[in-house]
């Protein structure tokens, strides 16, 4: 279990970064694997990792906008409409805006890159609003992918539920890339 803890802490550290697939997706698998306390754990962990990774990428936008844009641009679902208005949306909202963003499927990373020129309140302010908007999120996907799994582990086993989860991350990618 420790093990699966440490894969989430690491992919929400990737996914803060330049990784495009959601930590939910780890921590999902943990709460039908190990249960609701294990994936509570790896969401804490998760949200900490993320911080972590908008503060390096914070750090890097400072350094290196434009070719950081580039390389956004790179990734799924991300355009130069969406940057500008994450840009916006952060410059009116500041953190409350980050934290929204986490339910509307705003890539994180972009919001780090928003607050780049000035943080509002400095880095540290940063990483502890980064945390607390990644947070929520984790916690809901832990809570909603543990209590469907309990409910079907009435008539499915765990390896039925697990290809459950998969074909739902499948189909949640295949919708939000497309």
């Amino acid at each position: 279990m420790t093990a699966l803890i440490a894969l989430a802490a690491l992919w929400g550290f990737c996914e803060a970064t330049l990784f495009f697939i959601v930590a939910d997706v780890p921590i999902s698998y943990i709460a039908v694997r190990c249960g609701r306390k294990a994936a509570l754990r790896a969401s804490v962990f998760s949200a900490f990792a993320a911080a972590v990774g908008g503060v390096v990428l914070l750090c890097w936008a400072r350094q290196h906008s434009d070719a950081l844009q580039q390389v956004f641009l790179m990734l799924p679902a991300i355009d130069p409409l969406l940057i500008a208005q994450t840009e916006k949306e952060f410059a009116a909202g500041g953190y409350a805006a980050m934290g929204l963003g986490a339910f509307q499927g705003v890539p994180y990373k972009l919001y780090a890159t928003a607050a780049a020129p000035t943080p509002p309140g400095g880095i540290f302010l940063f990483a502890l609003a980064s945390f607390i908007a990644r947070l929520p999120r984790f916690v809901l996907a832990a809570v909603v992918a543990d209590a469907v799994s309990h409910y079907a582990g009435r008539w499915c086993s765990l390896r039925v539920r697990l290809v459950i989860l998969s074909l739902f991350w499948i189909c949640f990618y295949a919708w939000y890339w497309r």
